[in-house]
């Protein structure tokens, strides 16, 4: 198994995104750059979903990335968000009680796991459905920043995880489109929040939108 460097985390951004670490699994490495692809416009094909009359048609998960917990999607790039059972069960949704409020949003902790079946590199996009607001990434080698999209490396014949923070504006129901030779999928998860830990704190600065 191929493991990148550590990134060398800001303090109270590492602090949050430690605090969900045993929910992913592995010892894995920061998100490496890769170049987009021609396919990162092509329109994602959504994977099977999950109760569709819940208002959240979530991707179920499963566990098919080695040493890792429960992954979402068909893959050859499978998000792993600390859930607590795979969707379709009531465990299955992303919980931001414990996630870090920074910078006008929710950093949640989110580890890819990468097949190395991947045929070339891979872009993610996020979007939070029906209102259709952007979210963020923030992954980086040495000092993480925010970026529109990210970018995962083709592994080099063995399984490769990159350790990331989504940011969400808020607890609800979201989506990633993976992008890649080959590779057009959509995996849509919900994120979910106590009262009063469901909204980022907007008096924070913002990142860049």
């Amino acid at each position: 198994m191929r493991l990148n460097a550590q990134a060398s985390w800001p303090l109270m951004v590492a602090i949050g995104l430690l605090a969900g670490t045993a929910g992913c699994g592995g010892h894995p490495a920061p998100a490496g750059a890769a170049k987009p692809t021609p396919h990162a416009l092509a329109t994602p094909r959504r994977a099977s979903i999950s109760n569709p009359a819940s208002g959240c048609p979530r991707t179920p998960g499963g566990r098919k990335a080695p040493k890792v917990a429960i992954t979402l999607g068909d893959g050859p790039a499978y998000p792993v968000l600390g859930m607590t059972a795979p969707p379709p069960a009531r465990g299955g949704v992303a919980s931001l009680d414990s996630d870090l409020h920074t910078h006008g949003f929710i950093a949640h902790k989110t580890l890819w796991a990468i097949s190395p079946i991947a045929r070339s590199d891979l872009v993610v996009r996020g979007r939070k459905l029906r209102s259709r607001q952007p979210v963020r990434f923030l992954y980086g080698s040495r000092t993480p920043t925010v970026h529109r999209t990210l970018r995962l490396r083709q592994p080099d014949g063995q399984w490769s995880y990159a350790v990331t923070s989504t940011l969400l504006p808020s607890a609800g129901c979201y989506a990633f489109d993976v992008l890649g030779r080959g590779v057009h999928e959509r995996i849509v998860f919900k994120a979910r929040a106590r009262a009063g830990l469901d909204r980022a704190n907007s008096r924070a600065a913002s990142y860049p939108r």
